[in-house]
């Protein structure tokens, strides 16, 4: 007690009163953006792993261990951006169960929330989007690249992308160092190998990196105003050969896609009557794009991690071909749950989501002060 608490500590401490009591055990990391809350959450896993965990296969690349980093590998690539003080920073929350069997780790879940989607259309002054973006364009397109399946999307350097490109924004890692891009030719290299070890099929890659690509074509998609026949103000886009490559990569109609940036449909209320189409003008159908565009990689997101819990559950195949797609595990007492809280953060421009953060770490340490408190009172009276 007369040295300062280690994240060991804290490990073997929640893993110790789990198997003695058989109850589950809870672990919260907090603290400001980029302060190293996803690296400890990964030495409290790597702890487990050595503590409570024996691979049937050593040499097995996809036993539960291998495929449990990997996932991590993967995250980071689709749910961490580069900012000033973290290349690395967590872009959303995590809820982790680390799942025990006679005190044995056998299985995990990792269910991800609060993510901060907004930094896939605009991102902070000295800092980047997504780290998938980056690494995607920096790969190389060389025999036995990964990029040779998307060729035909003609993918061009950051700088020509509007949601990449936009002012204050940084382009690599460290602006002073022009080599830096070689950190993300590295992390899609490892990004495709921890896919494929996480059981993702060539073709459900190829799928995710084309939606990767048509989000980036999304945004380099302008609109302008032209009068209707009523003298409205209707959007028209302004650049077709973006509007093209964007319907391309999702393998979508250009027209169909044209009409859902211009149009707005409204559903009738009355019975049987056709739906009112409601045209756009070049403001809205600019939040229209932006909004299709977190929403693109929202629902990327989800599957991704989806598919990661089918992956973690799967022990004896390795693969998640035969799992059901939620990868749910029963309920169990003999879990650890790590909470990897969003950080803290203020920005020059603040959205919705930045507020449910802050407020969902509000709310998560006044419960926990709470009960630190209500325990010495209980503790003091029981003394007398």
């Amino acid at each position: 007690h007369s040295h300062e608490p280690h994240i060991y500590g804290i490990t073997q401490m929640a893993y110790d009163t789990m198997s003695f009591y058989n109850k589950p055990q809870s672990i919260i990391v907090s603290g400001d953006n980029g302060s190293g809350k996803s690296e400890c959450v990964s030495s409290i896993i790597d702890y487990l792993l050595f503590r409570a965990y024996t691979p049937i296969d050593e040499e097995d690349p996809k036993s539960f261990d291998h495929r449990l980093r990997n996932a991590y590998i993967v995250l980071d690539a689709f749910g961490s951006a580069s900012i000033s003080t973290n290349h690395k920073s967590t872009r959303c929350g995590y809820l982790t169960k680390l799942i025990f069997e006679e005190s044995q780790f056998t299985n995990a879940t990792i269910e991800p929330f609060l993510l901060e989607k907004t930094r896939v259309i605009r991102g902070g002054l000295n800092e980047r989007s997504f780290n998938i973006f980056y690494q995607l364009l920096a790969s190389k397109d060389e025999p036995g690249s990964f990029k040779r399946y998307l060729k035909h999307l003609r993918l061009t350097d950051a700088n020509t992308y509007n949601y990449l490109s936009q002012e204050g924004m940084a382009l690599t890692i460290n602006p002073d160092d022009p080599n830096s891009i070689e950190h993300d030719t590295e992390g899609f290299d490892d990004l495709i190998e921890a896919l494929a070890i996480l059981g993702f099929t060539p073709n459900q890659i190829q799928a995710s990196l084309q939606i990767i690509s048509a989000i980036l074509f999304l945004g380099n998609i302008n609109f302008k105003n032209e009068k209707n026949d009523n003298g409205i103000d209707c959007a028209v886009v302004s650049n077709p050969v973006a509007l093209q490559k964007f319907a391309n990569a999702l393998a979508v109609d250009v027209y169909e896609a044209n009409l859902l940036l211009t149009e707005k449909k409204i559903p009738s209320s009355i019975k049987d009557k056709h739906d009112i189409i409601h045209q756009l003008d070049a403001l809205n159908a600019c939040h229209t794009r932006d909004l299709i565009a977190k929403s693109l990689y929202g629902a990327l997101f989800r599957m991704i991690t989806k598919f990661i819990n089918v992956s973690l559950k799967n022990e004896n195949e390795g693969t998640a071909a035969a799992t059901n797609i939620d990868g749910d595990h029963e309920d169990t007492a003999c879990h650890i749950d790590v909470l990897d809280l969003c950080g803290i953060g203020n920005h020059e421009m603040n959205e919705f989501e930045h507020f449910l953060i802050n407020y969902a770490n509000e709310v998560i340490h006044h419960s926990y002060i709470q009960n630190v408190f209500n325990s010495n009172i209980n503790i003091l009276i029981n003394q007398g």
